[in-house]
């Protein structure tokens, strides 16, 4: 979230990933499960994003984005609902970084 100003769901709206037709933003199932398929729509062909939990010393969620044979994280959370956040706000600027990985007509898709 920039600055601290803004909220979660005003920052998944900003990055495209939540609208205000879908209702107040809650790290629920349900509201998560619409984050991650809209993050999905965005990823290229073959592009795989998992999610880790902590490992042995360590106190937070991983999400990576895997493809042939490498992977890179892309953001982590004390829990998986943070990281899958944070992957969605990071995507965005990822993307920019790396077009190739997003899918050729799906990069910027609507949510409404």
């Amino acid at each position: 979230m920039q600055d601290g100003k803004e909220t979660l769901e005003e920052c998944l709206i900003e990055a495209g990933f939540w609208s205000e037709w879908d209702g107040h933003f809650t790290p629920e199932e349900c509201a998560l499960s619409i984050v991650l398929e809209r993050l999905h729509q965005r990823l290229g062909r073959g592009i795989l994003l998992l999610f880790y939990g902590p490992a042995p010393g360590h106190k937070e969620h991983e999400a990576r984005l895997v493809w042939r044979g490498q992977q890179q994280m892309l953001a982590s959370g004390e829990s998986i609902a943070d990281a899958l956040c944070n992957a969605a706000l990071a995507l965005t600027g990822f993307l920019k970084k790396y077009p190739e990985f997003a899918r050729p007509s799906g990069a910027s898709l609507e949510t409404t």
